[in-house]
């Protein structure tokens, strides 16, 4: 059990780091000619298949019915695009 509460401390201290990281490599992109959609495009481009084989290797199924595949459609543009795109264009 305490191995668990660890190994959770150590990924949560590593997330907050990453994002906390988020600002500053924005504003490096930016310096470097990037634009907040190409940005969001780019995290999306190299986090999905990332989350993909995660998925894959603990044998989630990513099966998903019509309505299912519209409301992941709908959060995905209002929840984690406009999420993004607000955050790297402040």
């Amino acid at each position: 059990m305490k191995t668990n509460k660890t190994l959770g401390l150590i990924f949560a201290i590593l997330a907050a780091t990453i994002y906390g990281c988020t600002g500053i490599l924005a504003k490096v992109t930016y310096s470097e000619g990037c634009n907040t959609m190409t940005l969001t495009m780019f995290r999306s481009v190299f986090s999905a298949p990332v989350l993909f084989l995660y998925l894959k290797l603990r044998g989630v199924s990513l099966k998903v019915t019509k309505q299912q595949m519209k409301t992941l459609i709908l959060l995905g543009i209002m929840g984690a695009t406009l999420t993004s795109v607000f955050l790297y264009g402040s």
